[in-house]
């Protein structure tokens, strides 16, 4: 199981992964840093496709495990250096 921080308003209760409040604050700095050493700024998003048809056809908890798989393997991806809040 992937360790999941205290939710907190920065983390999505849910996944555990950084939430909206904690992207801005992580782009802010990023956004900053690029400026001030002349770096190239990369961003990628990603979204979990027709995640509302399969809530439709398999209900929300289905949706939710679904969404909380998609985070462990993401989570588990990641670099250990790298920290978002």
């Amino acid at each position: 199981s992937v360790f999941r921080p205290k939710p907190d308003g920065l983390v999505d209760a849910l996944t555990g992964l950084p939430g909206a409040g904690a992207l801005q604050d992580h782009l802010d700095r990023e956004f900053a840093r690029s400026r001030r050493y002349g770096h190239v700024l990369t961003i990628l998003t990603l979204g979990v496709d027709a995640l509302g048809p399969y809530n439709k056809a398999h209900g929300q908890e289905a949706g939710d495990r679904a969404l909380i798989l998609v985070a462990d393997v993401l989570y588990g991806l990641l670099d250990p250096r790298i920290r978002f809040y």
